[in-house]
C-alpha cells in the first residue's frame, strides 16, 4: 500500500495559511456539491416534475397580517431539521427543500406557522403573537425555551451586529440583567471583567465560558464576533450545576454559526473607524503648576525652566487618533445531509496612546455530515493569530509638570550624531526634575511585542439508536473530543541611549518568554427522550474528562554592543544571562446525570446531579457532590386560566429552582502538600577562613514555602431561584422577573500565619499563608427584563431593558480576623469584616479642617491628631475619646452598585433603522487614590497635580475647601493614614454605548444583481457619559497594585473593585462606517 505524510507546520503563520488552505478547499469541494444540486433547480420547475422527494428551490416572501409589510429575520426552516434560512430585510427567502416537506416560519411577535411545500413559489403571511418555542442551548442539550425551570437569558446575533469591538466581552455589556462587564479603559485587546449577579468569592469570580459544548479557560479573545450565532447566560445554580465545579460563577455558553440546508450564501462585512480619548480629568497647565510650586517655596529651581516658557500638554503628546477596521467573510451551505461553515476575519485596532494595538487574524471551518441514518460527525476548528503591543503611559505623562519640554532645544539635537537623534532627542525630565522619566521618550524606547496563537477545535459524533432498533428511539449517544491550545511569546528589547546626566542606559537588554497551554476535554453523553400520552420525558447520563498542562520558560541577557535590528537577540547579548522556567499538569473527571420531566406542558420537573473530583485536594477530600432541582408551571395552559378569559396574557409561567456548585480555582495547584524551594535567601556561604575571601563558596539551601493544609476541600455555593415569565397581547410584551439568593460556604483563601508557625517567607520579608476553606458569603438580588417590540403600518419598534440589584456581603471569617487590603504607600483601603459589604472601602470621615491651633489640641491637652497642622483634615471621632487613631476607622464607602441597568430603543422604516443602546450603574462609589497621588501627596515630590488643586486647598480665607492647605515641608497632608470620605466619589453613570444607524437596499434594485441583502450603517461607541464623577471615566473594572493582608489572599483579589489611581487608559470613543453584503 502506498504511503503518504502529512509535514505538521513548523510556524504559526504556516498554520494559518494551512487553515486558509483547508478553508478554501473545503468551500470548493461543498460550493461544487450546492452547484450541482442547486443548478438543476435554477431552471423553472413545472408541477408534473414536482413529485414528493425531489429537491427543488422554494422562493417567496413573508408579510405582517397586520399592515402587509414585509418582515425581515423570519426563521424559514424545514421543520425537525436545521435545513432552512432567513429572510432578508425586505422579507423575501430562497433555498433548497424538498417537496412535501413542512416548512416553519417564526419570527419574534408572531405566530408560527407550517406550509407544505408543493412547488417552488411560498408567499406567507404570519398574525402577531408568537408563542415560546425556541430552543435553547443548556448544559449538555438544548431544551424549549417554554420548558425552563431556571434562569437562562439569550443573546442573538442580531443584538450584537455592528459593533465595533474586537473582543466578545465587551459585546455582552448590558444584554442580560445580572450580567456586568467593566474594563479598566481603552486598551486594545483588553478583555474586561465579567460578573454574574455579582461577586461570591474571594478568589476567581470569573465565569465559566463554553464554546459548542467545549469549556475554555482563556476567556473569548481568540474569538471572531462575527462567528457567533447566539449566546447563553446560565445564571442560576440549577442551570449551571451540570457543569459542576467550575461553574459557580455562572456560564456564559457561545455558540457558533454552522452550516444551513438551501442556497449557499456567502457573507462579507467590512467597517472602518477611527476613536478617540473618552472622558478624563484635565491635569495643570504651565501657569497653575507654577502657582502651586510657589505656595510650597520650591519655585526656585523650577523658576529657570517655567520662564523658558513651555506649557507641555503630556498626554496630548502621547495621544493620537486611534483606528479600528475589521473585515469578514463566510461561506455558509448544503442540504439535509450535510452542511458547512467557513469565515475568515482580520481585524486591527491602533489605540489612541503610541505603541499600543492590536492586529488578530482568525478563521474556523466546521461542517456536520450524515454518514447514515444512524451515525452523524461534526467537526469544528477556529484558529487565531494576535500581535499585541501593549502600552499604557497614561499615569507618567500625568506625572510630569507642564513645564517641562518635549524635546531638547534645536541645537542640541543638530550637535547629536545623526545615529543617535532618534532615541537621543528628548529631553531629560529625570535630570531637571529629579523625578519621573520623558514619557514620549518612554514611547519611542518601547519595542515589547506580544504574539499569541490560539487553537481550538472538537470533533463529535452522534449515534441514534433509534435508527438500528425501533425499540430504541429516542436513545443516542454523543461522543466529543475538544481541544484547546494557545502560544504566547513575548519579546522585548532596550536600546542603548542617554538623554542626560540621569536618564540613560549604557546597555541594550533582551528578554524572551514563552509560554505554552493546552487543555483538554472528552465528554461521553447518552440521552433518551420519550414522549408517553402526556407525560414527556428527557434523561441524560455521562462523563467527562479534562486535562490541562502548562509550560513557560524566559531568558534574558544584556550588553552594550548596539541597537542595530539584527542584534536584539539573545545570542548577541553576552551579560547578565538569566533564565527560568515552570510547569505544571492538572486533570478534572466528572459524572454527569439529568432529568427532565413535562406533563402536558403545565408542570416541569429538572433535576440533575455531577461528582467532580479534583486534584487540588489531598485524597480523601477530592471529591464533591453537587446536585440542582427545577420545579415549573405554565400556568397559563391551565383549563381554570383559560375560563378566566384573559386573552392579553398570552403566557404565563413561575418557576424555581435551587441547586449547589463547587470551586476550587485558587492559585495553587497542591495547596495540601509541602513545597520548597531554594533562593538567594536560603543560601549558605561557606568557606572564608582566616579572612581568605577566595575559598568562600555559596552553598545552596532549601526550604519549605508553604504551610499545607490537608484539610482543604471544596468551595460550595447554594442557589435559590424564584422566577415568572410573562407574556401579554400575542407576547408582543415580555416580562422576566428572578429573584436570587447564593451562599457560599468554604469559601477557600491564604490566611496570614504568625512567625511563631516555623515556616519562614521565601524572601524573608512576605508573611506566610495558608489556603484555608475560611469565610463565608451571602450574595441576594433581584433580575428583570422587559421588552416590547411590534409593527405599526411601516415602522417597527423594538424596546427592552434589564435591572438588576445585587447585596453581597461577608457573613463569616475564619476566627473573625478581618481581611484587609492596603495600596502600596496607603494602609487598609479594605477592611472587610463580618457583615460589612465585600471589597467595602474602610478609612476616616472627614469632618472639616483644622482652622486654628487650638483646634490641633484634644481636652486632655494632647495632640488629637497626630501630625495634623492647621488646614490639614480633620477626622470625625468615632469613639468620642477626643483622639482620632485607627479605631475612629468605618466603612466609607461600598463599590457594588445598589441597581445597574441597560435599555435599548430600536426602530426600522422602509429600510431604514435607527439602533440606540444604553448602559448604567447607580449606587457605586469610587475611592479616587488619585485625589492622593495627583493633588500634592507628597509635599517635596514636584509631580504634576489636578488642575483645580489650588483654586480648591484651603486657605484661611477659603476653608470650605476641598483639599488640605498647599504648604511647604514634607507634610503628606494626612492623606497617608488611609482613605477620606473626601476621596470617595459617586460613581453612578448613564452611558449612550452605542447608537447607529442604517439603510438595507430595496429588493426591487438588488433582484438582477444577485446579492440577496445589502446593508450600510454608520454606527458610533461610547457617544456619551452622563456622571458626577470628577475623575476619568467612572465605569472601572478593579484596582491594582494592592495586598491583601490579616486574612491573605493573592495581590489584586479580584472582588476589589471601584478604585481609580488616576492611570487608567482612556476609554475609547468611536465613529465607523460599515457595510454588509450577502449573496
Amino acid at each position: 500500500m502506498k504511503k503518504f505524510y502529512i509535514r505538521l507546520p513548523r510556524s504559526r503563520y504556516e498554520g494559518i495559511l494551512l487553515l486558509v488552505a483547508l478553508i478554501a478547499f473545503h468551500a470548493t469541494v461543498n460550493a461544487q456539491s450546492d452547484t450541482a444540486r442547486v443548478s438543476r433547480d435554477a431552471v423553472p420547475v413545472s408541477t408534473s416534475e414536482n413529485s414528493a422527494g425531489k429537491i427543488i428551490t422554494v422562493t417567496g416572501k413573508v408579510i405582517s397580517g397586520a399592515d402587509n409589510q414585509p418582515l425581515p429575520n423570519v426563521s424559514v426552516f424545514v421543520k425537525g431539521t436545521t435545513s432552512g434560512t432567513m429572510t432578508n430585510a425586505n422579507g423575501t427567502f430562497s433555498f433548497a427543500a424538498q417537496s412535501g416537506s413542512v416548512l416553519e416560519f417564526s419570527a419574534a411577535g408572531y405566530e408560527t406557522k407550517t406550509l407544505t411545500v408543493r412547488d417552488g413559489v411560498l408567499n406567507v403571511t404570519l398574525s402577531a403573537g408568537k408563542k415560546m418555542d425556541e430552543v435553547v442551548v443548556v448544559g449538555y442539550g438544548t431544551q424549549r425555551k417554554k420548558d425552563l425551570t431556571s434562569a437562562i437569558s439569550t443573546i442573538s446575533a442580531e443584538k450584537m451586529a455592528g459593533r465595533p469591538v474586537q473582543n466578545t466581552e465587551s459585546l455582552l455589556q448590558g444584554q442580560v440583567a445580572g450580567l456586568t462587564v467593566t474594563s479598566n479603559g481603552g486598551e486594545p485587546g483588553d478583555n474586561g471583567k465579567v460578573r454574574i449577579r455579582g461577586v461570591g468569592t474571594f478568589g476567581n469570580n470569573n465565569p465559566l465560558y463554553i464554546v459548542d459544548g467545549i469549556p475554555v479557560n482563556n476567556g473569548l479573545n481568540f474569538l471572531n464576533p462575527g462567528d457567533i450565532e447566539s449566546i447563553q447566560v446560565l445564571k442560576d445554580a440549577a442551570a449551571a450545576a451540570i457543569y459542576g465545579n467550575r461553574a459557580a460563577n455562572g456560564v456564559i455558553y457561545v455558540t457558533t454559526k454552522k452550516g444551513r440546508s438551501g442556497k449557499r450564501q456567502i457573507s462579507l462585512d467590512a467597517y472602518y473607524g477611527t476613536a478617540t480619548n473618552g472622558k478624563t480629568r484635565r491635569m495643570a497647565n504651565a501657569q497653575e503648576y507654577f502657582d502651586y510650586v510657589k505656595i510650597k517655596n520650591m519655585d526656585g529651581p523650577l523658576s529657570s525652566l517655567y520662564n523658558k516658557g513651555y506649557n507641555t500638554d503630556w498626554v496630548d503628546a502621547i495621544t493620537r487618533t486611534g483606528t479600528t477596521q475589521n473585515y469578514n467573510l463566510s461561506i455558509r451551505g448544503g442540504n439535509e445531509d450535510h452542511n458547512y461553515f467557513t469565515s475568515v476575519n482580520y481585524s486591527k485596532v491602533l489605540g489612541t496612546q503610541l505603541k499600543s494595538d492590536n492586529e488578530r487574524l482568525t478563521a474556523r471551518l466546521n461542517s456536520s455530515n450524515k454518514l447514515f441514518d444512524w451515525f452523524k460527525v461534526s467537526e469544528d476548528l477556529a484558529i487565531s493569530n494576535e500581535k499585541r503591543h501593549s502600552y499604557n503611559i497614561y499615569g507618567s505623562a500625568r506625572n510630569v509638570p507642564a513645564i517641562a519640554p518635549i524635546y531638547k532645544t534645536p541645537d542640541e539635537i543638530a550637535a547629536l550624531p545623526i545615529t543617535e537623534r532618534n532615541l537621543n532627542q528628548y529631553f531629560d525630565v529625570l535630570e531637571a526634575l529629579n523625578i519621573l522619566n520623558n514619557p514620549v521618550a518612554q514611547t519611542a524606547r518601547n519595542n515589547g511585542t506580544n504574539n499569541y496563537l490560539s487553537l481550538y477545535g472538537n470533533v463529535q459524533g452522534e449515534i441514534d439508536f433509534g435508527q438500528i432498533v425501533g425499540i430504541l428511539k429516542g436513545l443516542k449517544f454523543t461522543s466529543t473530543l475538544g481541544f484547546e491550545r494557545i502560544d504566547n511569546d513575548y519579546h522585548s528589547f532596550s536600546p542603548v541611549y542617554r538623554l542626560g546626566s540621569r536618564d540613560y542606559s549604557i546597555k541594550t537588554g533582551v528578554g524572551d518568554n514563552f509560554s505554552k497551554y493546552m487543555h483538554w476535554t472528552f465528554n461521553n453523553f447518552a440521552t433518551y427522550s420519550k414522549k408517553i400520552n402526556k407525560h414527556s420525558f428527557d434523561l441524560t447520563a455521562g462523563m467527562v474528562a479534562e486535562e490541562e498542562r502548562s509550560n513557560y520558560f524566559n531568558a534574558s541577557a544584556s550588553t552594550g554592543l548596539s541597537n542595530d535590528p539584527y542584534l536584539q537577540v539573545l545570542d548577541a547579548q553576552t551579560l547578565d544571562r538569566n533564565n527560568g522556567g515552570s510547569a505544571y499538569q492538572y486533570n478534572y473527571v466528572s459524572y454527569v446525570g439529568r432529568a427532565n420531566y413535562n406533563y402536558n406542558d403545565r408542570y416541569l420537573l429538572q433535576a440533575s446531579i455531577r461528582r467532580d473530583g479534583s486534584y487540588r485536594f489531598a485524597p480523601g477530600k477530592r471529591w464533591g457532590t453537587f446536585p440542582s432541582v427545577g420545579l415549573g408551571w405554565r400556568v397559563s395552559n391551565e383549563n381554570f386560566f383559560k375560563d378566566l378569559k384573559a386573552s392579553w396574557i398570552s403566557d404565563l409561567k413561575l418557576r424555581g429552582s435551587w441547586g449547589q456548585l463547587g470551586n476550587e480555582k485558587i492559585q495553587a495547584n497542591y495547596p495540601y502538600l509541602s513545597q520548597i524551594a531554594g533562593t538567594v535567601n536560603r543560601g549558605y556561604v561557606l568557606g572564608g577562613v582566616g579572612g581568605d575571601n577566595s575559598s568562600k563558596v555559596f552553598v545552596q539551601g532549601y526550604g519549605p514555602t508553604n504551610a499545607p493544609n490537608p484539610d482543604l476541600t471544596w468551595e460550595t455555593t447554594s442557589s435559590t431561584n424564584i422566577g415568572a415569565d410573562l407574556g401579554l397581547f400575542n407576547n408582543t410584551v415580555r416580562l422576566a422577573v428572578d429573584y436570587f439568593s447564593r451562599h457560599t460556604t468554604g469559601v477557600l483563601y491564604q490566611k496570614t500565619l504568625p512567625l511563631y508557625s516555623g515556616i519562614p517567607a521565601s524572601d524573608g520579608i512576605a508573611p506566610v499563608t495558608q489556603w484555608v476553606n475560611g469565610a463565608e458569603i451571602k450574595n441576594h438580588g433581584l433580575d428583570v427584563t422587559a421588552s416590547y417590540n411590534n409593527n405599526f403600518g411601516k415602522l417597527y419598534l423594538d424596546l427592552g431593558a434589564n435591572i438588576s440589584f445585587y447585596k453581597a456581603s461577608v457573613s463569616k471569617l475564619n476566627d473573625n480576623i478581618p481581611i484587609q487590603v492596603s495600596d502600596e504607600r496607603i494602609p487598609t483601603i479594605i477592611q472587610m469584616r463580618e457583615g460589612d459589604p465585600l471589597g467595602a472601602f474602610y478609612g476616616y470621615v472627614v469632618d472639616g479642617f483644622y482652622n486654628t491651633t487650638a483646634e490641633l489640641t484634644n481636652k486632655f491637652g494632647n495632640e488629637r491628631q497626630q501630625g495634623a497642622q492647621v488646614g490639614d483634615f480633620r477626622f470625625k471621632d468615632q469613639d468620642g475619646n477626643d483622639v482620632i487613631d485607627g479605631k475612629d476607622k468605618k466603612v466609607i464607602g461600598n463599590p457594588n452598585p445598589k441597581f445597574t441597568y441597560s435599555f435599548n430603543v430600536n426602530l426600522a422604516y422602509a429600510g431604514f433603522d435607527l439602533k440606540s443602546f444604553w448602559t448604567g450603574s447607580y449606587g457605586n462609589d469610587i475611592y479616587s487614590i488619585g485625589d492622593i497621588y495627583l493633588s500634592g501627596w507628597d509635599e517635596n515630590n514636584p509631580q504634576n497635580i489636578w488642575a483645580d488643586v489650588v483654586a480648591n486647598s484651603w486657605t484661611p480665607e477659603h476653608t470650605n475647601a476641598i483639599y488640605p492647605k498647599v504648604s511647604p515641608g514634607g507634610t503628606k497632608r494626612n492623606f497617608e493614614k488611609g482613605p477620606v470620605t473626601t476621596s470617595i466619589q459617586n460613581g453612578s453613570f448613564l452611558r449612550l454605548k452605542n447608537l447607529q444607524m442604517g439603510y438595507t437596499l430595496p429588493d426591487n434594485i438588488l433582484r438582477k444583481s444577485g446579492i440577496s441583502n445589502i446593508r450600510v450603517y454608520v454606527s458610533a461607541e461610547n457617544v456619551f457619559v452622563l456622571t458626577k464623577y470628577k475623575g476619568d471615566d467612572p465605569e472601572i473594572a478593579n484596582g491594582a497594585r494592592l495586598n491583601a493582608n490579616e486574612g491573605g489572599q493573592a495581590n489584586s483579589p479580584s472582588y476589589i473593585m471601584g478604585l481609580d489611581y488616576g492611570d487608567r487608559y482612556p476609554t475609547q470613543k468611536s465613529i465607523t462606517a460599515g457595510l454588509s453584503i450577502q449573496f
